[in-house]
C-alpha cells in the first residue's frame, strides 16, 4: 500500500518527467528551426558582394554554433535525466548521491547535482 508520501513523490516525478518532455521537444524543434534558417541563410551566400554582408553572414554562423553547441548540451541533459527517470535515480545527486531538493529539480528538471555539488563543482571550473 502506497503511503501519502509515496503518491505524493510520484506525483512530482510525473510533472517533472512532462516537464522534461517539453522540454525535449522545445529543444529539438529550436535546432530544427536553427538548421534551417542557416540553410536559409547558405542559399543567400552567392549574393553575398558587400564585406560588410560577408562579416554579418560570419558572425551569424558563430553565432548559430554556439547556440547549437548550447543546445545539444541541453538536449543531452533532458535524455539522461529521463534515462535517470527510467532507472530510478532521478532525484539523485550523481557526485555524492544525495537527494537533490525538488525545489531544485522543479526549477531546473535536469539537474544532476545537489546544490552543495553544483556549487563546489562552479568553485573549481
Amino acid at each position: 500500500m502506497n503511503t501519502d508520501a509515496e503518491v505524493q513523490n510520484r506525483r512530482q516525478f510525473d510533472a517533472l518527467r512532462r516537464l522534461l518532455l517539453s522540454l525535449q521537444s522545445e529543444v529539438s524543434a529550436a535546432m530544427a528551426a536553427a538548421r534551417a534558417s542557416i540553410a536559409d541563410d547558405g542559399a543567400e551566400k552567392a549574393d553575398i558582394t558587400d564585406l560588410k554582408d560577408v562579416a554579418e553572414k560570419a558572425q551569424r554562423g558563430a553565432v548559430y554554433d554556439a547556440t547549437m553547441a548550447r543546445a545539444v548540451r541541453e538536449l543531452q541533459d533532458v535524455e539522461d535525466a529521463l534515462t535517470r527517470l527510467k532507472e530510478g535515480t532521478y532525484g539523485t545527486c550523481t557526485a555524492c548521491g544525495g537527494p537533490i531538493a525538488n525545489a531544485r529539480l522543479e526549477i531546473n528538471p535536469a539537474a544532476r547535482l545537489c546544490i552543495e555539488c553544483q556549487s563546489q563543482q562552479e568553485q573549481h571550473a
